[in-house]
C-alpha cells in the first residue's frame, strides 16, 4: 500500500503529465493548421503564376500565327515563315 502523500505526488504528476500532453496536441493541430493553409496559398499563388505563364505563351502563339497569315498573304515562302516566327510548317500550313 502507498503512502498517502506518494498517492498525492503521483497524482500531482499524473496531473503535469496529462496538462502537457493536452498543450503538446493543441499545439501540434494547431501547427498542422498553420501547414495547410501556407501549403494552399502557396499552391494558389503557383497556380495564378502558371496561369500567367500559359496566357502569355498563347498570346504569343496567337501574335506568331496572325503575322505568318499575313506573311502567307504576301506569298511568302512556308520555309521562310517558318524560320522567321518560329512555328512549324504543320501550324504554318492551316493558316493558309
Amino acid at each position: 500500500k502507498m503512502a498517502e502523500s506518494d498517492v498525492f505526488a503521483y497524482e500531482q504528476s499524473l496531473k503535469v503529465f496529462r496538462d502537457n500532453k493536452a498543450t503538446f496536441d493543441y499545439a501540434l493541430e494547431q501547427a498542422k493548421k498553420e501547414g495547410r493553409q501556407e501549403g494552399r496559398q502557396e499552391g494558389r499563388q503557383e497556380g495564378r503564376e502558371e496561369g500567367r505563364q500559359e496566357g502569355r505563351e498563347e498570346g504569343q502563339k496567337a501574335a506568331q500565327r496572325a503575322i505568318a497569315q499575313k506573311m502567307l498573304a504576301q506569298g511568302l515562302d512556308v520555309s521562310m515563315i517558318r524560320d522567321i516566327t518560329g512555328l512549324s510548317i504543320s501550324e504554318i500550313q492551316p493558316l493558309d
